[in-house]
Parts: structure tokens; C-alpha cells; sequence
């Protein structure tokens, strides 16, 4: 475990349940979109729009590949959802941007 980013993280609900909403559910279908998700969501905070940013930001990582060093990855995360990122967080949440490493969840109801 980390100090930014636990994995797995622990979720305290389903995903991909049908209660949830269709963004929440088109996140997680998404290996890339729910890989931001998870590491930016578990210590930053987000705005209203972070599920589209998500999802908008996966498409570009798509299109044009993973940003492939830390200070691209900063800058990434600065344009596509507006939250400075401590050079810890960026170290350790590269290595799952660049599929070096899987993000994964755990639900777990309380």
C-alpha cells in the first residue's frame, strides 16, 4: 500500500450495479477511466464534472497513448481535471497510468 493510492481500493459500493449512474457504470467498464478514477479520487478532491473528466481523459489517453513521464502525467492531470498533484502522488500513480501496474478495487458493504 501506498501513501497516496490503496490497492486495491476499497469501494463501499457496487459500480457496476444498476442503481448507480450511468457515468459511475461507464467508469468502471473502462480500464483506463476507472484507473484515474480510483488513484485521483482516493486523496484529491473532486468537482462535479470528475466522472466526464474521467471518461474524457481515458479517450485522449486512447487516442494519443498514456503521458510517459512524471512530469507529463502532472501536466495531464492539471489540464484534464484542474487538481494540483504533489510529486509523491504523481510517483506513485505513474506506474498505473502506464500499465506497469493494475489498479484494482475491492467492495466491501458496511
Amino acid at each position: 500500500m501506498g501513501e497516496y493510492i490503496n490497492n486495491p481500493a476499497i469501494l463501499d459500493f457496487n459500480p457496476l450495479s444498476k442503481e448507480k449512474s450511468i457515468s459511475i457504470n461507464s467508469i468502471f467498464q473502462d480500464k483506463i477511466a476507472r484507473t484515474l478514477w480510483i488513484g485521483i479520487k482516493q486523496k484529491h478532491l473532486t468537482d462535479q464534472y470528475f466522472n466526464q473528466h474521467c471518461l474524457d481523459a481515458s479517450k485522449i489517453i486512447k487516442e494519443k497513448g498514456a503521458p510517459n513521464t512524471l512530469k507529463k502525467l502532472e501536466s495531464f492531470i492539471v489540464k484534464h481535471f484542474g487538481i494540483p498533484c504533489s510529486q509523491e502522488f504523481i510517483e506513485e500513480f505513474f506506474p498505473y497510468v502506464s500499465n506497469l501496474k493494475t489498479l484494482k478495487y475491492e467492495i466491501v458493504y458496511k
